[in-house]
């Protein structure tokens, strides 16, 4: 499927990466990788989260014309 990014890293390893990014101690080296996991995991959910919002609208429109799915 076109435009799908696979996870790259485990769960523990995106918390890491997070825990990196926002150290005041890290490297502008470590920082940049850590920004790589990080928006891998991102990448990786926009899609399946994208295609669930679609969903919802199309079923909440249903029972309400004007929805609000955020």
């Amino acid at each position: 499927m076109a435009g799908w990014t696979e996870p790259g890293h485990s769960r523990s390893a995106v918390d890491r990466a997070g825990s990196t990014y926002v150290a005041p101690d890290t490297s502008a080296e470590d920082r940049e990788l850590a920004l790589a996991v990080i928006n891998n995991w991102r990448s990786s959910h926009s899609f399946p989260l994208n295609t669930l919002q679609n969903n919802l609208r199309g079923v909440a429109v249903q029972h309400d014309q004007d929805p609000t799915v955020a």
